[in-house]
């Protein structure tokens, strides 16, 4: 293992050859940027300070693509894309939870 590695593996093929490093793969973490900032002089870090956290709140639809595809079959496709535009629009999104929590009786 390199000595800037924090973990090393090799992905290999069974080929008829036997088996064939295909590639390496090494997690170097933050040594190259800590190198150059070390040998420059340079920091190289950025802090942005804001006067208030920000709180975001994300609502996303996360659908069984496989459980759909199956009820649904050749009408599948646009199901799903109909859900990656509602999640594409926050405002319509929270409009479909507002009417589903109404209609369910949660408000």
């Amino acid at each position: 293992m390199a000595h800037y590695a924090k973990d090393c593996w090799d992905a290999k093929i069974l080929t008829s050859y036997g088996w064939v490093e295909c590639v390496g793969h090494a997690d170097r973490s933050c040594y190259d940027p800590t190198m150059h900032a070390k040998k420059s002089g340079t920091p190289l870090e950025v802090f942005e300070p804001f006067d208030m956290p920000m709180i975001q709140t994300i609502s996303q639809i996360k659908p069984n693509k496989q459980a759909i595809g199956k009820k649904y079959k050749s009408n599948a496709q646009a199901i799903l894309k109909r859900i990656d535009e509602l999640n594409a629009d926050p405002s319509s999104l929270r409009a479909l939870a507002d009417m589903f929590e109404k209609n369910m009786g949660l408000q």
